[in-house]
């Protein structure tokens, strides 16, 4: 089975996406760094991050592996994998958070 290759223009605009993502990344985490918070990373910065990802992940499977071409299973599959990473990662943070709070564990 063959699905055709998305439109250079498709291609330039995507990636254009993915560098002001990335953009928005990194201004969010330098924001959060900045914070003066005890947690490395403050949760607004941090959920402004994760949502970034999710989009990106969306764009670069969607666009980049052509799964938009795909079933809706197959889509459905890889965005709840990482759902459950970037779950994984605001979970840890929140353990983080709890520790830095109580550093004894009391």
């Amino acid at each position: 089975m063959r699905f055709p290759q998305p439109p250079l223009r498709r291609l330039v605009l995507s990636w254009g996406l993915l560098v002001a993502l990335t953009g928005a990344s990194l201004a969010a985490a330098l924001a959060g760094e900045n914070s003066g918070s005890e947690v490395p990373l403050a949760w607004l910065p941090l959920l402004i991050l994760v949502a970034s990802t999710l989009l990106k992940t969306r764009e670069i499977l969607s666009v980049f592996l052509n799964l938009r071409a795909s079933t809706a299973g197959w889509r459905g599959l890889f965005l709840v994998f990482v759902g459950v990473i970037l779950a994984g990662v605001l979970a840890s943070h929140g353990i983080l958070a709890l520790l830095a709070k109580n550093p004894t564990g009391s």
